[in-house]
């Protein structure tokens, strides 16, 4: 059996370096093929989740959107459902506050209205005020172009307001101090979110007031 010798052995690692160089190459060469199509998908996998992230970042928004308007819509249709009334704060302001005298009028066969005229009296009555106690409005019939108007917009009462003071003097709104009874009236009315208008008539005596309650308008905001 013929032995290697050193050439042959030289031959041998030569052919061996050469198929390793190729191996190398090929390895190298498919390592950046493959990066680059890994790469290019990683990418794409990235992009792909980037861009559902956005939308579902856009569709929670919306949903949070589109709550938020059926929460103020159901606070707005809680708001003209329920009866309007006092806060503590009206009873306190009255309480404290300069005295008038009032008569209090609400609109005849609307019960809600007639209970908040009841209560502006109880609250003017707890303040030490001079208060005779509501009364229903009558139709006009004395007057053509009144009558066929509902009674508080035939006495004189705002549209669309809870609660029209008439007055002597208007006095201009928002009130440094509640120095006068009209200040003090206006405040505690306010302050239970009442929506409120002024009319003057120049035949009332001084810090005499008439009260006109108003039926429940619906509130649009």
């Amino acid at each position: 059996m013929q032995s290697f010798t050193v050439e042959d052995w030289y031959n041998l690692f030569q052919i061996a370096s050469a198929i390793l160089a190729m191996l190398t190459f090929g390895v190298v060469t498919g390592t950046v093929l493959t990066g680059r199509i890994v790469n290019k998908r990683r990418a794409e996998r990235i992009a792909n989740l980037e861009q559902q992230t956005t939308l579902a970042r856009t569709e929670l928004a919306g949903a949070k959107e589109k709550q938020a308007i059926a929460e103020e819509r159901l606070e707005l249709l809680r708001k003209n459902q329920e009866p309007r009334g006092l806060v503590l704060e009206t009873f306190t302001i009255l309480g404290n506050g300069p005295k008038g005298s009032a008569e209090i009028f609400y609109q005849r066969e609307d019960m809600e209205a007639y209970e908040l005229a009841k209560n502006i009296y109880l609250a003017l009555a707890a303040g030490r005020w001079t208060a005779a106690r509501p009364v229903p409005l009558s139709p006009m019939e004395s007057d053509p172009q009144r009558s066929n108007m509902p009674s508080a917009l035939a006495a004189g009462a705002q549209q669309n307001l809870d609660v029209t003071i008439i007055t002597r003097d208007i006095e201009e709104y928002p009130f440094e101090k509640i120095g006068t009874p009209y200040a003090a009236l206006h405040m505690a009315l306010n302050a239970a979110g009442l929506r409120l208008g002024s009319t003057q008539n120049s035949a009332l005596q001084p810090d005499h007031f008439s009260i006109i309650v108003s039926p429940k308008a619906p509130r649009l905001h």
